[in-house]
């Protein structure tokens, strides 16, 4: 039984080694594919310094974007060649251009704030640089977002037009088991626990369903003179980072209480007119399960929201007689391929941190995608064919002046919500 033990583990070192050498040659021979740290990495050897007085500092930056990698065993290990005080300061003068609208430095910026070699204790909340670099970003928060509250806020009146959105719905926290049971007959496997099939199981039948809400939020938004953003619904990484930080102490499956996984962004010039599409809504879909206004005089937005106000609300979305077995067939079984995508858009963001291909994934990776394709046939299962299409979605009721505003703030707010470094570098490097 030893000699099998050991036959075990001398294939399994193998095995590893063959993995290690084939994403090593990858990173070094393979053309780099746009949108990946590698690509970042080849921006870097053209793009100017952000700050002229360190001409040489992109050259460390470069190191960590090439070198990118998940294994977290390097955790606030600086790459051969590379000093990490020098690409922090780096990324300090590229995220001043990059919030002035200069967007080449997007991509090289992503991948460095979401590198685990740059934080050397990326759970601790008080670890030295990621509160220096909270901190600067709160900084530049609180400039803007004084004066959004005095010129926008009480200068348009907003309050005394929509503060009173969504008092008469009740408070509570829907969520998405409510209509999208865990299978009962569930059991976890290798690393693929209820919660982690759980998001492939959401992420299946929100993919599914969203071409037909989109499609139908436009049509409401438009009507009341707003203009419709339909954003890619929410990605794998997001939620599985909420799994330790927001979401840490809910009840399994975790990823049930992500209820913004479907959703729609609309933007008014007018406050009248976003009232209006409040209205709308609830013809359409019924009243709010659940409605966050942060146009509300109460709403304490400079300490809460650094200045940025909008309407949140949740919805029951059931389209009328659309059972998953007849999603399944509709338009010649389109969802068929809308799934495909979806497993391949998962599989790219896996590459993206340093594989080769889909083999030479960590066992890990390999487990959570497996997740998808174990979803695919829990949906198309017959348990399933008769049960009613229902999923919470979210609408984001926003007036232009914050559309604006979240350009401008953007980069510096997923610094400040972060509670540590961890959950930055999953909110950058993410689907």
């Amino acid at each position: 039984e030893d000699d099998e033990d050991d036959e075990d583990d001398e294939e399994d070192e193998k095995t590893l080694l063959c993995r290690l050498a084939r994403n090593l040659l990858f990173i070094n021979c393979v053309a780099p594919e746009e949108g990946t740290a590698r690509a970042a990495a080849a921006a870097m050897k053209t793009l100017p310094a952000p700050d002229s007085r360190f001409k040489d500092d992109g050259k460390h930056v470069e190191l960590y974007l090439k070198y990118f990698t998940d294994d977290r065993h390097l955790d606030g290990k600086e790459p051969p060649g590379a000093k990490r005080k020098i690409a922090l300061r780096w990324l300090y003068a590229a995220l001043e251009k990059f919030s002035e609208g200069d967007h080449q430095y997007q991509l090289p910026i992503k991948f460095l704030l979401g590198s685990w070699r740059l934080w050397k204790d990326s759970s601790n909340p008080r670890e030295e640089e990621f509160r220096k670099l909270k901190k600067l970003a709160e900084k530049k928060l609180d400039i803007i977002g004084e004066d959004f509250e005095r010129d926008v806020f009480v200068g348009l009146g907003i309050g005394g037009i929509l503060g009173t959105l969504g008092t008469e719905v009740p408070p509570q926290r829907p969520r998405q088991d409510e209509y999208l049971p865990m299978p009962k007959d569930f059991e976890s496997d290798g690393d693929l626990g209820p919660d982690e099939f759980y998001i492939a199981l959401l992420l299946t039948a929100v993919h599914a369903v969203d071409p037909f809400f989109q499609e139908e939020a436009a049509k409401i938004c438009e009507a009341a003179g707003g203009e419709c953003k339909g954003p890619a619904p929410k990605g794998f990484m997001r939620i599985f980072a909420k799994m330790s930080t927001d979401h840490a102490t809910a009840k399994v499956p975790k990823p049930a209480e992500n209820v913004d996984t479907n959703r729609a962004a609309w933007i008014f010039e007018k406050p009248e007119d976003l009232a209006k599409a409040y209205e709308g809504a609830k013809k359409v879909w019924g009243r709010p399960l659940r409605v966050k206004n942060g146009c509300s005089p109460d709403f304490n937005a400079l300490q809460i929201s650094k200045g940025y106000r909008n309407v949140l609300c949740n919805y029951r979305y059931a389209p009328q007689g659309l059972t998953w077995g007849a999603l399944i067939a509709k338009d010649n079984g389109k969802v068929l391929t809308i799934w495909d995508r979806l497993r391949q858009k998962v599989l790219q963001m896996m590459l993206r941190v340093g594989y080769a291909d889909e083999e030479s994934l960590d066992p890990e990776w390999k487990d959570y995608l497996r997740g998808f394709d174990d979803a695919k046939e829990t949906v198309c299962s017959e348990q399933m064919r008769n049960i009613p299409v229902v999923l919470v979605v979210e609408v984001q009721y926003m007036l232009r002046q914050y559309m604006n505003m979240r350009k401008k703030t953007h980069a510096w707010y997923k610094i400040v919500r972060a509670d540590n470094a961890e959950a930055m570098v999953f909110d950058y490097v993410t689907l």
